[in-house]
């Protein structure tokens, strides 16, 4: 499915528009150039639909009742609106959806955008630019999820400046979100192409030429959330997100999976492997990740309609992508996590070998190289050490690592060395042997993993969050 958004004109001056793509040139007559290059999708037999958006303002021109086309009843509803637009602006989808079939009904969908500013003379519009772009990225997301969608062809043949530019930024965020959520599965991430035209300026020209352009957006490995926010419990989320009390239940499962994220994160950015596969239980599934991503999306579209275009959303654009890409990424890290098969049990430890085989892969898809080769090298030491030190009376039982290294006795759990060590510290981590395989786990009772009475975090998890 190939979506091209537009915005809305209401116009009836349709011109003759050309599609030349090769040897294949593609005419027709139209009021807008998105229902053009939707046919011509169709014509090639790909699926495809044109999605009009409609700044709320639109209606506020009094050409309108100067027009033949309208009919008397959306006139009369027209003027009562330029007198008391009150009522309009909570739920304008009925007047604009009467509008859009007298003069766009080719359209497949729309979708109504805040405005900003004062029209006519009584009308003061306090939407903000933020609304427009998380309005239309919400929608890419939506439509994403329920249609897999190939391609988003964004339009900036009509419109003002300001959504134009929104338009072009929400496309760069949902581009991130995608390359965040697909990781690894470049052939799931929707192409993202502008589109734009010859100037039309009402002239006799014969044939306006429709261009479209690739665009490309880099995501990398790196977390939305920072020390600071983590040390704050999030509290973006409260501040810019879910305000109101009744979402408490929202902010509170979104919180949760904020924070599970940036465990998860920590440890792969700071090269503990073993961490994450001794959690793998307590990480979220990607599908309780994507229906988190889904709630957060349908809260935008839930407040247009609690509180109406009047006003703004009140929902801080920077704080909407700090989550939002953040469980993208968490989505693509379990995925990762899934595709390679990786499972683990505490009880049966991991063959070292396989540590390093799985996470060396793992490492490769997020360009963390450096991680496998510091690791590749700590288990490379910890063989030599262990060579002659598990003879077979130490066979098939767990020995701790201090009992077979100087000084042979158990000590503080040192924040520098766990990091240093790839979270393999000498306290923290036992090792059995069987037969010529070599295991190695991590003591879940060490006081340093271990999460004590009344605690959220072990201290391991909280140096992790110190150094996400």
């Amino acid at each position: 499915m190939n979506v091209i958004y537009q915005v809305g004109r209401f116009t009836d001056y349709p011109v003759n528009f050309s599609i030349n793509e090769g040897e294949k040139i593609f005419e027709k007559k139209s009021v807008l150039s998105s229902f053009v290059l939707r046919d011509f999708f169709q014509s090639q037999g790909t699926k495809a639909e044109a999605v009009l958006f409609y700044p709320v303002s639109i209606v506020f021109n009094m050409n309108f009742s100067k027009d033949k086309n309208l009919p008397l009843d959306i006139k009369e509803e027209l003027n009562k609106t330029f007198e008391n637009p009150a009522d309009y602006l909570i739920n304008p989808e009925q007047l604009i959806e009467k509008m859009a079939d007298v003069y766009e009904k080719e359209r497949d969908d729309f979708l109504i955008l805040h405005s900003i500013g004062a029209y006519l003379s009584n009308i003061e519009i306090n939407g903000k630019y933020s609304d427009i772009v998380l309005n239309v990225l919400a929608d890419m997301i939506k439509r994403l999820f329920d249609k897999e969608v190939k391609a988003f062809y964004i339009d900036i043949s009509s419109g003002l400046n300001f959504y134009i530019s929104a338009m072009l930024e929400a496309a760069r965020h949902f581009s991130v979100f995608a390359n965040l959520f697909y990781w690894g599965e470049r052939d799931k991430i929707p192409s993202i192409y502008i589109v734009f035209t010859d100037p039309i300026f009402n002239n006799k020209v014969e044939k306006y030429n429709i261009y479209k352009e690739k665009q490309n957006f880099l995501a990398f490995f790196n977390s939305p959330i920072n020390k600071e926010e983590t040390i704050k419990n999030f509290s973006f989320v409260k501040d810019g997100i879910y305000q109101e009390k009744e979402m408490r239940k929202k902010k509170g499962s979104l919180v949760k999976k904020l924070d599970s994220f940036t465990l998860l994160y920590s440890a792969i950015k700071n090269d503990i492997p073993l961490y994450v596969l001794s959690n793998l239980a307590n990480f979220h599934s990607e599908e309780e990740i994507t229906e988190e991503i889904k709630k957060l999306v349908d809260s935008i579209f839930e407040r247009n309609k609690k509180f109406g275009y009047n006003s703004s959303l009140n929902v801080d654009k920077n704080s909407f992508n700090k989550a939002l890409l953040s469980l993208a990424l968490y989505k693509g890290i379990v995925s990762l996590l899934n595709r390679n098969g990786i499972k683990y049990s505490n009880d049966e430890g991991i063959e070292i070998e396989k540590l390093v085989e799985y996470f060396k892969k793992f490492y490769e898809t997020f360009n963390l190289t450096g991680n496998y080769k510091v690791l590749n090298t700590e288990i490379e030491n910890l063989k030599k050490i262990l060579e002659n030190k598990l003879d077979e009376s130490k066979y098939n039982k767990w020995i701790p690592l201090w009992q077979l290294k100087e000084p042979y006795k158990s000590t503080e759990v040192d924040n520098r060395n766990f990091f240093a060590h790839s979270g393999l510290e000498r306290n923290t981590v036992e090792f059995k042997k069987e037969k010529d395989k070599l295991f190695i786990r991590y003591n879940l009772e060490n006081y340093a993993l271990k999460k004590e009475k009344n605690t959220e975090y072990s201290i391991v998890e909280k140096w992790l969050r110190d150094n996400i």
